[in-house]
């Protein structure tokens, strides 16, 4: 009889704790590899002021693995310059990536990055990604991708395998 509640109590967790990503491709026919691409650091709409330069820093690692030229307007040394890359419109870094000759332009936001607020405080991270043709300055994909951790997972853990597995879907070959 004990059992019945453990498994209405433990599946419920497992239906909770897992990833999920949604993908758009606005043309099929874009694929990112031999394409310089500039990154932009993310954008940060969280309340922890590391989450942009996480992210954007785990992301660059992992595009790099897939044999990606990734370009960078700077290194940030601190949150203040973070804060300054990140304040730029679109259209902006959009000039930017056409003075620098570089074909595409991607650009991000963390929207969640924590710890949730429950019994088991299990971590949680959310991005969206967009990639614009600079010369057009149209969208030739765009994702958003969430996980949660279970356990004793970690943020780091968790974040870096939403960024494996969003690359994944990415207009790679």
């Amino acid at each position: 009889m004990l059992s019945r509640p453990i498994i209405a109590v433990v599946c419920p967790m497992i239906l909770v704790s897992c990833a999920s990503t949604i993908e758009t491709a606005q043309n099929q026919q874009v694929y990112l590899n031999n394409q310089p691409l500039l990154l932009i650091p993310f954008t940060n709409a969280t309340h922890d002021e590391n989450a942009g330069i996480a992210i954007t820093e785990l992301l660059h690692s992992q595009l790099r693995k897939y044999g990606i030229s990734v370009q960078r307007l700077e290194q940030p040394n601190d949150q203040q310059q973070f804060l300054a890359i990140t304040q730029k419109t679109e259209s902006e870094y959009l000039k930017i990536a056409q003075e620098m000759k570089i074909p595409y332009l991607l650009l991000g936001t963390v929207i969640e990055y924590r710890y949730k607020v429950d019994l088991d405080a299990d971590p949680a991270v959310a991005i969206t990604v967009h990639i614009l043709d600079s010369q057009t300055g149209q969208t030739v994909w765009n994702g958003t991708a969430n996980n949660t951790g279970v356990g004793f997972s970690s943020l780091g853990s968790v974040s870096q395998e939403l960024i494996r597995d969003f690359t994944e879907r990415m207009p790679i070959e």
